[in-house]
């Protein structure tokens, strides 16, 4: 059951097909606050990454320093299992990005992943960076940046997660 457990953790948020960058988007002092973001989301649909199955789950939004962001990912099926995860937010206009670090037995994991992101009303919309789209080597924030920049619009996204936000009763 733990090994099934971890299994799905590894494919929570990450699916194999994402890039993770060694390097974030931005400088983390030049985060934001964007309030829209802060609350529980539930998870809708996973599109665009057919090798990926994303477990039903709530995704809790929060911070306490208003620059910076903390990540719960709750499984229906597993509510006491939650994987964790901080974020810190860029924007590369016209797109907003999250640089998001998954913690693994209470340590912060190395890479990011990139999120370029929307909130549209009570809904989140979030992809990921396809990792067979990024062709030259990144070697600083600037050379991330400048990719964002140049091939947002393209096709380099890979899954696109849908939530909408939990009414509190």
């Amino acid at each position: 059951m733990r090994l099934i457990f971890f299994a799905l953790v590894v494919l929570f948020f990450s699916s194999c097909n994402d890039y993770f960058s060694s390097f974030p988007a931005g400088k983390e002092n030049k985060s934001y606050l964007k309030n829209e973001l802060i609350g529980n989301w539930e998870f809708l649909e996973l599109s665009n990454d057919t090798n990926s199955s994303t477990e039903k789950h709530t995704l809790i939004i929060s911070t306490n320093d208003n620059k910076n962001y903390d990540l719960k990912m709750i499984p229906v099926d597993f509510p006491d299992s939650v994987e964790q995860a901080k974020a810190f937010l860029t924007m590369i206009k016209p797109n907003e990005y999250a640089n998001v670090r998954f913690f693994d037995k209470g340590k912060i994991e190395d890479g990011f992943l990139i999120l370029k992101f929307n909130v549209v009303s009570d809904s989140l919309i979030f992809s990921t960076i396809h990792k067979d789209s990024v062709q030259f080597q990144i070697n600083s924030i600037a050379d991330l940046a400048k990719f964002l920049k140049t091939y947002s619009s393209n096709s380099i996204w890979n899954s696109t997660y849908k939530y909408i936000r939990k009414k509190i009763e």
